[in-house]
Formats: C-alpha cells, sequence, structure tokens
C-alpha cells in the first residue's frame, strides 16, 4: 500500500489561513453591500418605483417594481407612437425621444418627461437599454445591469436594490401589458402617412392600478394654483397626480409668474416624490398657508405652476 504524502507545514498553514479569511470577506461584502443600499438616492426598497427604459428595438419600456405585492410589472409602450415631446421639441414617434434628448444636451430627461406628459404615468427615473436586466428572470441580465456602465439618473445604491429585488422576484410574479392591446392606443395612420399609434383618453383600469401608489397617497387631498398662463397644464398635472392617487381638489388659475414651480405638503415622501417627477423645488409644507378644505385627518399636497414650467412640460 503506497505511503501517504505528508503535507507541509506552509501548506496547513495556508488552507487555515483561507479558511480564516472567508469569515472575513463575507463580513466584508455584506457592509459593502449594506453601505450601497444606504447610499441609494431614489429607492427606498419600500414603495413602487417605475423605471422608464430606452429599448433597442424603438419601445419604451416601463418597468414597475412593488415590494408590497413582489411583483415586477413591464408596461411597453410601442416606438411607433406618437407623442408631443416635452421641453417644446416637437410631434414624433416616441423611439425618437432618447436620441432627440440626447442631442439637445438633455439625457433621457426628453424620454421620462414625455411619458409623464403624454401618458399621464407618475415617472422621472430613466435608463439605457441595458438597465432592461432588472425586469428580466435572469440573474446574468440582472447582475450585468447593477454593474455595467450605461447613461441613468440611477444611483449605485439604486442598482443595487432593484439587482436584489429583481433576483427575489419569481418568474410567475413578472407581468407584461402591452399598451397596443389596450384602449389606451389606436392603431391609426400618422401625419407621415405610415401606420403608427395614437392616444386615446381611455386610460386602462389595469395600467391604472400599476401606477396607483396608494399606500403613499392615501387620503391625499391637492390643490394646484396656476400661475402659468398655459389653459391646459394644470388639468394635465391634475391628471397625473391622480394617476399616482392623489384627490385634486382644487385648481386655482392666478396671475402669470416666470418661475418653475414648487411642491409642498403634509406627506413629505410624497412631496419629494412629486418634485422630482415633475422637476419642481421642494417648499414648505404650509406653501398656501391655512386651508379650510383639510381636515387633521387628511394629507394635502400643494403645487404652484409657472410660466417656465409650462415652457418644459
Amino acid at each position: 500500500m503506497p505511503a501517504r504524502k505528508k503535507l507541509s507545514r506552509s501548506y496547513i498553514r495556508a488552507k487555515k489561513k483561507k479558511r480564516n479569511l472567508l469569515p472575513l470577506l463575507v463580513v466584508f461584502f455584506t457592509f459593502i453591500i449594506f453601505f450601497f443600499i444606504k447610499s441609494s438616492h431614489y429607492w427606498d426598497g419600500k414603495s413602487k418605483l417605475s423605471l422608464v427604459i430606452r429599448n433597442d428595438d424603438g419601445n419604451v419600456l416601463v418597468s414597475t417594481f412593488d415590494p408590497d405585492t413582489g411583483e415586477i410589472i413591464n408596461v411597453i409602450i410601442p416606438g411607433d407612437t406618437e407623442v408631443e415631446l416635452a421641453r417644446k421639441l416637437g410631434k414624433t414617434r416616441i423611439k425618437n425621444a432618447w436620441q432627440i434628448g440626447m442631442n439637445a444636451n438633455y439625457e433621457g430627461l426628453v424620454l421620462v418627461e414625455t411619458v409623464t406628459r403624454n401618458f399621464k404615468f407618475p415617472v422621472y427615473i430613466w435608463a439605457d437599454k441595458k438597465a432592461e436586466g432588472f425586469s428580466e428572470a435572469n440573474y446574468a441580465s440582472i447582475f450585468s445591469a447593477m454593474i455595467t456602465p450605461y447613461k441613468t439618473n440611477l444611483k449605485v445604491g439604486d442598482r443595487v436594490r432593484l439587482a436584489l429585488f429583481a433576483i427575489s422576484v419569481k418568474n410567475v410574479e413578472r407581468e407584461e401589458i402591452r399598451l397596443k392591446d389596450t384602449t389606451y392606443l389606436k392603431e391609426t395612420p400618422l401625419i407621415d402617412g405610415q401606420l403608427g399609434y395614437k392616444l386615446t383618453s381611455n386610460f386602462p383600469q389595469n395600467v391604472l392600478i400599476v401606477f396607483n401608489n396608494t399606500s403613499l397617497t392615501k387620503d391625499t387631498r391637492a390643490v394646484i394654483q396656476d400661475e402659468s398662463g398655459d389653459n391646459q397644464i394644470s388639468s394635465m398635472v391634475a391628471q397625473v397626480l391622480e394617476v399616482e392617487g392623489a384627490k385634486v381638489v382644487q385648481i386655482d388659475k392666478k396671475e402669470v409668474n416666470d418661475f418653475g414651480c414648487v411642491v409642498g405638503g403634509s406627506n413629505i415622501k410624497l412631496s419629494i416624490i412629486v418634485s422630482r417627477v415633475f422637476s419642481c423645488k421642494l417648499g414648505e409644507s404650509n406653501l398656501f398657508g391655512e386651508s379650510d378644505l383639510f381636515t387633521s385627518k387628511n394629507h394635502t399636497l400643494y403645487i404652484k405652476l409657472g410660466k417656465e414650467f409650462a415652457s418644459r412640460f
């Protein structure tokens, strides 16, 4: 029987050192992940988050991550949908919005603001095609979306949170809604004579549920003070707020003033989200002073719109 080879002392010490380092490495990487999560800018991992993604095929993907239900819902906007671009950049098919925004040095802001303006989705986070990995049931795609460089306003901590959530979601809990199959769009020849899609006024109930954030907007009443001089802007903003879940109870038309927009309210978290959706400044909770419309049982949300806001929304 062959003699058992005797292990050297240095080999044994090296093996023990590796075993001793393993717990330290686990602690180190746990700390790194925790650090990034704590430094996330947009997502707390508790309320809904919607991400607008530019796809290669021209379609626009709006992915909503919902911790309450443990679901990821993907709403697909056809690239050949005719829209009025934000920032007064004209009318075109939405598949052109990303590049037009890049050319105008707005990056993905034009795309996300165009989605809000036209479809009334309360969204403010945008990303290039690589971020689609967060919406897929594929670990490699999720990891790539977390670490690969691409244009987005997501911060590193937000990416880590999204990746951890996406990994936890089962395939059966990923839903897809194609807007072309709903009453919200109709197929028709566009201005260039080619077939495309135009928006209707029939906002689908199954889409409303996706963006309605009732856990955050419960009992919230909103007042809009319109100093923009635009006849349509306040009603458009009201529609977005109501999709979010707030109840708009008053719109006051005032003398035109040249400023952007300001948001304030007793529901601080909602005020921050609305300020991001419309790129507004965050004001004090008593922005309009005291109002008899509201009781202590109701949250309040105030938004003031100026001429500058109307020129870019």
